[in-house]
């Protein structure tokens, strides 16, 4: 139960954000669900920018986007839905499993 002065917090949320030269917004129950699902949108970026800087090592690079980026970005989608996955991110996707399989590498696709 909500205390007083807590009004805030329960109440829809909305957030824009630029994609494409677009404003996309999105909505949420509350805050709190907004904050969860920027935090999980920057541990994405996070990773990939990670594993990113390992430009010069392409087979461990391989392995790390197949092993532990997708698995998190299809977790993600699943979580929170496909039009709640940031443009950039699905991009980004593309271009991996794209990317992988030009290597001979296989995709694991998760439930």
């Amino acid at each position: 139960m909500a205390e007083k002065g807590d009004n805030d917090l329960m109440q829809p949320f909305c957030a824009a954000y630029m994609a494409d030269g677009c404003v996309r917004v999105l909505h949420f129950r509350n805050s709190d669900e907004y904050h969860e699902w920027h935090v999980e949108v920057m541990a994405i970026k996070d990773s990939i920018a990670h594993i990113n800087q390992h430009k010069w090592y392409p087979e461990p690079r391989l392995s790390s986007y197949r092993d532990d980026w997708l698995p998190m970005v299809h977790a993600f989608s699943q979580k929170w839905g496909e039009d709640r996955v940031p443009e950039d991110i699905k991009r980004s996707r593309e271009e991996v499993e794209v990317g992988l399989q030009a290597a001979g590498k296989t995709i694991r696709h998760h439930p």
